[in-house]
């Protein structure tokens, strides 16, 4: 879809939430924001609503308050040749380009722009995973394959890595990984390019990126097989890229509300109380962007953690950034979690309400 500057603006004055409503509907992943003239005063990208949900912002606030008011531009007159080194250069995802006026005139996506709308990275499912608490369901069926809607759960995943751009995308398998080989054969019904990595034995979150014997420069996307999500690819790929990180970490914030009022107590004397609070995490979320040489950094063939991965990163000084999905996001583990992936199917996937799913029907693969 093409995407015009007047889709995405939106005027000064206008809150956080406003913003996010015009990047949603355009999945633009960028608001720009202009004055009462149609001028650029600021740009807001997605990347930034994600720190400032970090910061716990209220999404009441001002895009002002967060928004970038310095934003990188160009002018009419540069060459593809200059708004390629200026995206380079920059690592910026969005270039918005204005006349003598600073009105937007044109908006540049780099990854249309460069990559032709590949998105620059590959993939990484893990998806060798017993599924031991999902039995029996699992009896005789990877759980990658098990049905949420009308396909599996696999096939959801490698369709929106697809969608994304995502062009070469590796299967970790090893509990009836043949049955996952066999459904997916090298990829061609969904326009990708399948590599199966087999691991013989138990490797952790992280091993199987040891097994990967190519070698290339862009960023791996590394996406756990029992993840139903909607989360924007493209857009993590920016966040990942603008940020220079050399390893994002998806996350999600998990409320738990204490059922009694608990009480702060100093030397026997209690000092304060708070009926039922509410405590607010961040969870790995399971999905995880690594430049490349990251998977240097594991023994083939070696068990290894993705917490073994991220510590020895940091305690290298090296940059791992978070990543907050405000998506819809469900890991499926337990058999409440998959009747409760059923249920959200309908709400969040279902693109044509007449569609009936067929999640009771797990164990069939519908006939490829």
């Amino acid at each position: 879809m093409k995407i015009a500057p007047g889709d995405v603006q939106v005027r000064r004055g206008a809150t956080l939430k406003e913003a996010i409503e015009t990047m949603d509907r355009m999945t633009s992943g960028v608001a720009l924001i202009v004055d009462e003239e149609g001028c650029l005063i600021g740009i807001l990208t997605d990347g930034d609503i994600r720190r400032a949900i970090l910061r716990n912002v209220d999404l009441n606030s001002s895009i002002e308050k967060v928004m970038n008011r310095s934003p990188i531009t160009a002018t009419r007159d540069f060459t593809r040749k200059q708004l390629m080194h200026l995206i380079r250069c920059k690592s910026i995802s969005h270039l918005p380009v204005v006349d003598s006026r600073n009105r937007v005139v044109r908006i540049i996506f780099a990854h249309e722009f460069i990559n032709g709308g590949d998105l620059p990275a590959r993939a990484l499912i893990m998806a060798g995973g017993l599924g031991t608490r999902l039995r029996p369901l699992t009896d005789d069926l990877p759980k990658p394959l098990l049905k949420v809607g009308s396909k599996p759960l696999l096939e959801m995943i490698v369709e929106q890595l697809a969608d994304a751009g995502v062009k070469n995308i590796y299967l970790s398998i090893r509990y009836k990984g043949g049955k996952i080989e066999e459904y997916f054969g090298d990829g061609a019904r969904w326009g990708v390019r399948i590599s199966y990595l087999k691991e013989n034995k138990r490797l952790g979150t992280a091993g199987p990126l040891g097994l990967i014997k190519e070698d290339f420069a862009e960023p791996v996307l590394v996406v756990n097989g029992d993840i139903l999500s909607k989360v924007n690819f493209k857009r993590m790929v920016d966040f990942h890229l603008e940020n220079r990180a050399e390893m994002t970490v998806a996350v999600k914030q998990h409320v738990i509300e204490v059922p009694y009022g608990v009480v702060k107590v100093e030397n026997d004397e209690l000092v304060g109380m708070s009926e039922k609070p509410m405590l607010k995490f961040f969870i790995n979320a399971g999905i995880y962007l690594l430049n490349a040489g990251v998977k240097d950094c594991i023994t083939p063939d070696t068990y290894f953690d993705m917490s073994d991965l991220i510590t020895l990163l940091i305690n290298r000084k090296s940059r791992v950034c978070s990543y907050p999905i405000r998506e819809y996001w469900a890991d499926i583990g337990s058999p409440g979690d998959y009747e409760k992936a059923i249920d959200d199917y309908a709400k969040h996937f279902q693109k044509n309400p007449e569609e009936e799913p067929e999640s009771k029907n797990i164990y069939a693969l519908g006939g490829r």
